[in-house]
């Protein structure tokens, strides 16, 4: 076990414990462990992963687990990621992504839209289809099939806050096309049941095999995203329907976003994911931590500006400014902040609970004013040539042949049964329909 993630594990346990009897208990657990699997987990599991070795993390209830770990492969060795799977009885999958944290992931930065955008989307199947894989594995050893519903949740800092934005996307999409599927065919076995049993004197069998897959046995989604680089608003907008949709499926979903105050590096991206949702079809929060002397424009840069007029010139003035700006912001981005909430309670809490709540989220996560790196064409283009002359230096990484499998099982499996638009699925009921009818006239 990393010794890192483990002190860290027990310190936020003794620091919850002193507030197991506070009315915020259950929102202050959620995000120290948010922090603590989009922050700690990621950057420590980079520098010591060991598979034979279970990881300690602790869970929004407040708790400690243990959990196995398996490393996410991608072609690009940038794209950082760990998939932790709950023992026994524990139903917890946690997908854990990494920031920046070498030149390969800077280069990542650049991408237009959103850190990360593009090269998470070029692997976004084969990430998926590793999921797919650990949440089959659990769903094999479980010993009372019936009752098991995967509570998943994915995380991430900075870049990696990105990816697991992206990541719910990609997750969401496939679960609401399968959800889809799932239930049309529940109702279509119904009917076609229906016409067996009054054209035969016999006990219908079922016409087809499983009608589930090990993403439709996920029961709630939970998105943690800490001083997280956003996303594309095409990206938010399919958040949103999927949402929607899975809301209808019984599916929980939950949103903690974790922002520093005057850290400049988390309005970065065009948007946020459900920045604006219903909160009857799922639940954001934000906590902001209180931040008075780091990031921009802090009280540090403003003496020194200061100092700087009164001594020097306009030049150095900007110098100044913006080195200590610039230091305050990276200190506040990199830092973890579970003492100043766990511990001193300097943070301020929104959720989409309330009108007023949901209009605090949407102006903080929805950067409904242009990031003056994402959103404007200049930026656009500079981002552009930086990462097309960057990336040629990041060489592509070989994936192992069962990860290779996986992903083509998965493929096929998608295709079978992700059937979502209304027309292809009353098409396909009328061909089993047809093919049922003459199954049975046949048997008679």
């Amino acid at each position: 076990m990393s010794v890192k993630t483990a002190e860290q594990a027990l310190l936020i346990k003794m620091a919850l414990q002193e507030h197991k009897n506070d009315l915020n208990f259950a929102r202050i657990a959620g995000f120290a462990s948010a922090e603590h699997l989009a922050h700690t987990i990621p950057y420590d599991l980079s520098a010591n992963f060991d598979p034979t070795v279970p990881l300690l993390a602790v869970d929004d209830d407040g708790a400690l687990r243990e959990y196995t770990v398996t490393h996410i492969e991608t072609k690009n060795p940038a794209i950082v990621g760990y998939i932790l799977a709950g023992k026994d009885n524990n139903p917890r999958v946690h997908i854990v992504f990494r920031g920046t944290a070498d030149k390969a992931s800077m280069i990542r930065d650049l991408e237009y839209g959103g850190a990360g955008q593009k090269s998470f989307y070029a692997e976004k199947d084969l990430i998926l289809s590793q999921i797919d894989a650990v949440i089959r594995q659990r769903a094999n050893e479980w010993t009372n099939q019936e009752e098991l519903k995967i509570k998943l949740s994915i995380s991430g800092h900075s870049l990696g806050g990105g990816d697991a934005q992206n990541c719910f996307a990609a997750i969401s999409d496939v679960m609401s096309r399968l959800h889809g599927h799932k239930r049309f065919k529940e109702r279509m076995l119904d009917r076609i049941n229906g016409m067996k049993n009054a054209l035969v004197s016999r006990t219908a069998e079922p016409v087809a095999t499983s009608i589930h897959a090990p993403l439709t046995l996920i029961d709630s989604i939970t998105v943690n995203h800490v001083n997280s680089a956003g996303v594309t608003h095409a990206t938010a907008e399919r958040c949103s329907k999927s949402a929607k949709y899975l809301a209808k499926s019984g599916v929980k979903i939950h949103v903690r976003a974790l922002r520093v105050a005057a850290d400049g590096i988390q309005q970065t991206g065009q948007t946020n994911i459900l920045s604006d949702i219903d909160p009857a079809i799922a639940k954001v929060e934000v906590l902001k931590v209180k931040s008075n002397d780091e990031g921009w424009l802090s009280p540090k840069s403003v003496v020194a500006a200061a100092g700087a007029a009164y001594f020097s010139s306009p030049l150095i003035i900007a110098g100044a400014l913006g080195s200590l700006t610039a230091y305050g912001t990276v200190k506040s981005h990199t830092a973890t902040h579970f003492n100043k909430v766990v511990v001193q309670d300097q943070f301020l809490h929104f959720d989409n609970a309330t009108p007023e709540g949901a209009t605090a989220i949407k102006h903080k996560l929805s950067h409904s004013s242009k990031s003056i790196v994402d959103n404007n064409p200049i930026s656009h283009s500079l981002k552009k040539i930086a990462h097309a002359f960057s990336s040629v230096f990041v060489s592509k990484r070989k994936v192992s042949p069962q990860v290779l499998n996986q992903y083509e099982e998965f493929k096929k499996h998608i295709s079978e049964h992700s059937h979502h638009d209304d027309e292809s699925l009353e098409a396909l009921f009328h061909e089993e329909v047809l093919e049922t009818t003459r199954n049975v006239l046949t048997f008679n």
